[in-house]
């Protein structure tokens, strides 16, 4: 596999998840909303993310990544499911789940490539005996299942497991944020790849008890050791209304392992 196919990389952009981007990958939700009491619940979601780059090349690549998902917590627990659907225009398919995974050789011809990803299931634990003191960690396990075509590149059709670590300290309004994570690959003759770490420091505003403003620095190992490490910064505001919860963001890339550009929303409703 050529440097120029591992290059074509993405980023999701959930901190629930790897909270990703990413995909594409994203930072979503407020220290305090996580503080309060958590009686059992279900929210469905739904996200639509948008990225274009080069990745070190001459033609560029767009993708749209709109993920659907299920979600329920109990006492400090958490289990989430992600079903996502691509769409890939660009000289060659490649994909993104939680990181990047690298498609087909590529093409001559830009080629467009569209179908179900690779499903994520989560399970998360919440230390919330820390919460008195306004400290809030969480340990994240998440296996990413081969359910995306790998001829049309949309996956590697291998299981990668996912581990992760979330911490935040509230101060006043203030919450610096924290993330370290590992990921572990499937192996694919096809192709070469590495077991990668994650990390992301970043820090939010409370405006209003409903309304955060955060940014971020997020870094990822490249699954190859001959291109670019993924590195990228993002901003988000997140709203809850009670009712719904929105999220906006926007991501820029600081490499040619990641997206030149990326903007994304995510809406959430609970169900009960």
């Amino acid at each position: 596999m050529s440097n120029s196919e591992l290059l074509r990389s993405a980023s999701m952009v959930l901190r629930s998840l790897v909270c990703s981007f990413a995909a594409v990958a994203v930072t979503c939700g407020s220290a305090q909303a996580q503080a309060e009491d958590r009686a059992s619940s279900l929210e469905a979601g739904i996200g639509l993310d948008y990225s274009s780059g080069e990745y070190g090349e001459d033609v560029e690549t767009e993708m749209i990544y709109a993920p659907l998902s299920l979600r329920y917590a109990t006492g400090p627990w958490t289990a989430e499911v992600v079903v996502p659907f691509l769409r890939l225009d660009g000289p060659a398919a490649f994909t993104i789940t939680q990181g990047q995974a690298p498609g087909p050789a590529p093409q001559e011809e830009s080629e467009v490539e569209a179908g179900l990803g690779d499903i994520l299931v989560g399970l998360g634990y919440s230390f919330e005996g820390l919460y008195e003191k306004a400290l809030y960690i969480d340990l994240t396990a998440k296996v990413k299942l081969p359910t995306a075509d790998e001829d049309d590149g949309l996956g590697t059709a291998r299981v990668d497991y996912i581990f992760q670590l979330d911490v935040a300290r509230t101060f006043g309004a203030w919450t610096p944020t924290a993330m370290a994570g590992y990921r572990v690959v499937g192996r694919n003759n096809n192709f070469d790849l590495q077991n990668t770490a994650l990390a992301a420091v970043g820090a939010q505003y409370s405006f209003l008890p409903t309304l955060v403003g955060g940014l971020s620095y997020e870094y990822r190992q490249s699954l190859s050791r001959d291109v670019d490490d993924p590195r990228e910064i993002l901003t988000y505001m997140y709203v809850d209304s009670g009712d719904w919860a929105l999220t906006v963001y926007g991501v820029i890339g600081l490499s040619d392992g990641s997206p030149e550009m990326a903007l994304g929303s995510s809406l959430t409703i609970p169900i009960f």
